[in-house]
């Protein structure tokens, strides 16, 4: 597809390739050991793979390659989990996306070898086996990683016994069926958001039907899935069109605007599984839902306390931008304007700390700062939907956030 910028006004377009590139230089000073994909250097290592293609300086380019390295040798001597946002699984996945779309070649040919992918399999087949699908760091993100490699005969059976445990573990009702993870310490609710909930199993269900894994009892869960999502509407009690968690009828939490939960993360897997199915009712009820948030503007009361990906104004703005791209309505481009300036408000870099302040709220509800690095919840993140809203350069690295 044709990426569209958004900005174009010579000013605003030089304060957020400023801001970029200050990323790039500044990161580099953290000193960041964790390897991960969604907060350490595999998933850094793709920031600067992008910065090279925005400005073709080749230092950037090394900086990539040097880290992608570097993630790939702490698979052999750390003892790592399985998990996609912090162990091998992301880590592979950066690498091979990155040779996939040509943004490394492959110097590492035998990292990611059998041995590893069976134990990723083994890894999803566990976790799916003892109810714990948690796309990040359950079995759903081990079963997204070996769609690549669904020729190889033993990835392929694994792929249809993960359809086959979901069927088995979900839960049945009038409306449809759903899944607890039971690995969860309060397991007796529904978790509604995109990062750890059934959004998350959608969206890797409409993968296997388009690779063409178990295709009925795919489509079947992903019909029934999806009813008793769509449900989930009428119980919610907050500006939003869905709640965070669903238990007996009650809702749990404040479904706030963001990534990791609430109404964009549903819309983005319901206009995805529309596409691949060819239901233009999911597709209509995504444009809705986007319509709906793209009128709530108010940071405090929908919990937009920071710039970070998961949970702040970038990870809005990216997908506002992304569903202007595929639909051309203007609402979802001026929304998500909107939410890119807000990210300039909020991204002052921390020289000291050599990266961006990132809010959070404990446990009393008091807000305290932390410092970020990656791409889930710190400057990689940041940086790389800030590149995408000012160049001609399509952001599909955001596979790895189930947004494409």
């Amino acid at each position: 597809m044709d990426w569209i910028p958004l900005f174009h006004k010579p000013k605003e377009k030089k304060k957020i390739v400023d801001l970029i590139v200050s990323i790039g230089d500044t990161l580099p000073k953290s000193k960041i050991e964790a390897p991960g994909l969604l907060v350490g250097n595999s998933g850094i290592s793709i920031f600067y793979a992008y910065l090279y293609l925005l400005t073709k300086k080749y230092s950037y380019k090394k900086i990539s390659k040097e880290l992608i390295g570097k993630a790939l040798m702490e698979i052999s001597k750390s003892e790592l989990s399985g998990s996609f946002a912090e162990g091998i699984c992301g880590i592979c996945w950066s690498y091979k996306y990155q040779i996939d779309n040509k943004l490394i070649k492959a110097n590492y040919e035998d990292t990611i070898s059998e041995e590893i992918n069976e134990y990723l399999a083994k890894h999803a087949s566990f976790n799916f086996k003892n109810g714990h699908y948690d796309f990040l760091y359950g079995g759903l993100g081990s079963a997204l990683f070996l769609l690549n490699f669904k020729n190889v005969n033993f990835i392929n059976s694994s792929l249809q016994e993960y359809v086959l445990t979901l069927k088995e573990i979900s839960t049945k009702d009038s409306n449809g069926i759903a899944w607890i993870d039971k690995a969860i310490i309060n397991y007796k609710s529904y978790n509604l958001g995109l990062s750890h909930g059934i959004p998350s199993i959608i969206f890797v269900l409409c993968k296997a039907i388009e690779n063409n894994i178990n295709t009925n009892d795919s489509c079947t869960l992903l019909n029934k899935s999806i009813k008793w999502l769509l449900d989930k509407q009428k119980y919610s009690d907050f500006p939003s069109c869905f709640p965070e968690e669903f238990i007996n009828k009650t809702t749990k939490g404040s479904s706030g605007l963001r990534w990791c939960y609430g109404d964009l993360g549903i819309a983005s897997v319901l206009y995805h599984a529309g596409k691949i199915t060819g239901n233009n009712k999911w597709i209509d009820e995504a444009i809705r839902i986007m319509l709906h948030a793209s009128k709530r503007k108010d940071l405090e009361p929908h919990q937009v306390l920071d710039a970070c990906f998961c949970h702040g104004s970038v990870g809005i703005a990216h997908i506002f931008n992304r569903f202007y791209q595929v639909t051309k309505i203007e609402e979802f481009k001026i929304a998500a304007k909107y939410w890119y300036l807000q990210t300039l408000s909020f991204s002052k870099i921390d020289q000291e700390n050599m990266g961006f302040k990132t809010s959070r709220l404990d446990e009393f509800g008091k807000k305290y700062t932390t410092y970020e690095y990656g791409i889930l919840q710190g400057s990689a993140g940041i940086g790389l939907a800030l590149i995408s809203a000012i160049s001609a350069i399509e952001p599909k690295w955001d596979k790895c956030l189930l947004l494409s």
